[in-house]
């Protein structure tokens, strides 16, 4: 199982989901052996927002699934529409499993090189 979900999600809040998977892990040392959570940084709910959405988490899920590649990242896009506003470029970067989230480090904000996960 995956789940992402929005930090700046405004309709459910995103530290419930965290505590959800929080309690989860204290449950089942295995966790992350099925079931993957992702940080969304700038999304809101559903997608909105500035921030990056992982629009390629049915594909990965599917390649966990079926070739047992368990996702470490889902590829994820902020689009300068989400904003309306064509001032910002678009933008990649690799979502990261909980407990780590996506950290920008400097450099341009349009290129991958300039996030890591912490």
């Amino acid at each position: 199982m995956i789940t992402w979900h929005g930090m700046k999600d405004q309709l459910i809040f995103f530290n419930g989901t965290v505590n959800y998977y929080q309690k989860a892990m204290e449950v089942d040392a295995n966790l992350q052996d099925y079931y993957r959570f992702f940080a969304a940084p700038g999304a809101e709910h559903c997608k909105g927002g500035i921030g990056f959405y992982p629009g390629s988490s049915f594909e990965a899920l599917v390649d966990w699934v079926e070739n047992g590649t368990a996702p470490d990242t889902l590829q994820a896009i902020a689009t300068p529409t989400a904003t309306g506003s064509a001032k910002l470029p678009l933008r990649t970067a690799g979502l990261c499993a909980y407990p780590k989230v996506l950290t920008y480090v400097g450099s341009d904000a349009s290129k991958v090189s300039s996030f890591t996960c912490k």
